[in-house]
């Protein structure tokens, strides 16, 4: 799958630039949560660890369709 299936406001290419690469067990995660009020910007980008972050993030509210319809 190409990173821009999932490159939401164009923020993949400079999050990966800032933070490096992922590891198997990462994913670049907005801290704070966008739930919690958290702006959707580069400086709120961090890496974190995939299972604990989308499980936190599940007990913050239902999940969301982000409308990929060809993933």
């Amino acid at each position: 799958m190409s990173p821009n299936h999932n490159d939401i406001d164009g923020l993949f290419e400079p999050a990966r630039e800032k933070l490096g690469p992922l590891k198997s067990d990462e994913m670049y995660g907005f801290v704070p949560a966008l739930v919690l009020g958290g702006p959707m910007e580069l400086k709120n980008l961090q890496k974190v660890k995939t299972i604990e972050h989308l499980t936190f993030l599940s007990q913050l509210s239902p999940l969301q369709d982000w409308g990929f319809p060809d993933v």
